[in-house]
């Protein structure tokens, strides 16, 4: 997982893995299911409604089969991808700040044809790799679901069912701490031996602008690393 905080958007690798029961099929043995393929089974059309253009890649795969106190064989759809996808960042407290980030799955059935809802007896989570290698984020294990819907202009104006799987990450401080906060603390520290020139020494105003100069530059190279946003953060505030 990578997180592109100036363009908020973030790159992930989700496995999405979708199950119902296909009553077309009760009474067929395992082997009978076996042989089935996808094109046979009702298609739910699911959609990520976030991505970013297109998927970098995707695959899928399918099992059917019978399950302990089921009637019917229930069909279990792994959809595994890879892409980009938008989210709008809440950078108000940047960089002490927790981000929620989140894939928003639909149908292009309407809701009278599917109901999108979260699997309690599979609960999803983050992968512990999934940070691993990232010096700037950290993940929370759980994932939180949360139901909509969307009303598809183009589709006759049906209302189709939203499902929204949100991971939570928190910023490390570290970067910012040894790359911003501590030259700049450096730069006002320096700025504090002013007082020990004569005021009615030329040296004075030369080690003025020198230092204003300074803090103007690295402000400058600074704002290339920092997300363009029209509020304050608490890094600009402070």
């Amino acid at each position: 997982m990578d997180i592109d905080t100036i363009n908020q958007l973030f790159e992930a690798e989700v496995y999405i893995q979708a199950r119902w029961s296909e009553s077309q099929f009760a009474g067929m043995s395992e082997k009978q299911l076996e042989e089935i393929e996808f094109y046979q089974c009702w298609d739910p059309h699911l959609k990520i409604l976030n991505v970013n253009g297109s998927l970098d890649s995707e695959t899928t795969s399918m099992l059917l089969q019978y399950e302990q106190d089921r009637i019917y064989p229930v069909m279990t759809y792994m959809w595994h991808v890879t892409g980009q996808f938008r989210e709008h960042l809440e950078l108000q407290h940047f960089p002490l700040d927790v981000q929620e980030l989140s894939i928003i799955l639909s149908s292009d059935l309407p809701m009278t044809e599917i109901d999108l809802v979260s699997d309690f007896f599979h609960p999803s989570h983050v992968s512990e790799r999934a940070m691993q290698e990232s010096q700037e984020w950290r993940a929370f294990h759980h994932v939180e679901f949360k139901r909509d819907y969307t009303v598809m202009e183009f589709m006759g104006k049906s209302k189709h069912g939203v499902l929204v799987a949100s991971a939570h990450v928190k910023r490390k401080l570290g970067f910012y701490f040894w790359n911003i906060i501590i030259i700049v603390l450096l730069i006002l520290g320096l700025s504090l031996t002013v007082l020990a020139i004569d005021a009615t020494s030329t040296d004075r105003l030369s080690v003025i602008f020198t230092l204003f100069l300074t803090a103007v530059a690295f402000k400058l190279v600074v704002k290339t690393t920092l997300p363009n946003i029209s509020y304050l953060t608490y890094l600009v505030s402070h």
